[in-house]
């Protein structure tokens, strides 16, 4: 059995972090739009359009801060390290071309899924929550800690370690 280590745990709770700014945010934003509104004299659609545009504004800053300190670089970083140095330039750049080809396809399928759920945006935000679990099952499991390790030691160690597993069937 693996050991778990608890730097994937914070990985992905720094990423969690990206939602309860988000959270907090729409709270102080929410608390403020009746001052707003009577202290620039604004009316309800003024008001309504400025609250949504900055909720949408600290959105996408949470998402992007999320995103950014916890699975979003590993990928990249997965397939710079995984590969055996003989042919790492060539799966790099296939691993590259398969990590856009993926984000296309969640670009190109997101509306469809969201009409799916009658346009409610949680239908598919839950599939990605499940796909993000699944990665952490994955991470967890079959990701080597690569922590001050040269990449000729993290070759030979994979090479040791899908040899033994040959070996073993």
């Amino acid at each position: 059995m693996k050991k778990f280590h608890l730097s994937i745990a914070f990985i992905f709770i720094f990423g969690a972090l990206g939602g309860l700014l988000f959270g907090f945010d729409t709270g102080i934003i929410s608390g403020t739009s009746p001052l707003i509104e009577s202290n620039f004299h604004l009316g309800t659609e003024q008001t309504g359009f400025i609250t949504s545009s900055v909720l949408i504004g600290s959105a996408i800053g949470a998402l992007s801060i999320g995103f950014a300190i916890s699975w979003g670089p590993i990928a990249w970083l997965l397939i710079g390290e995984i590969f055996p140095l003989s042919v790492r330039g060539i799966e790099t750049a296939l691993g590259s071309a398969t990590n856009w080809f993926a984000n296309f396809i969640v670009s190109q399928f997101f509306l469809t899924i969201l009409a799916l759920f009658h346009n409610n945006v949680g239908g598919p935000f839950a599939i990605f929550a499940v796909f993000l679990f699944l990665s952490w099952f994955f991470a967890a499991k079959f990701v080597p800690k690569t922590r001050n390790k040269s990449l000729e030691s993290i070759e030979e160690t994979l090479v040791k370690n899908y040899n033994n597993k040959k070996d073993n069937k």
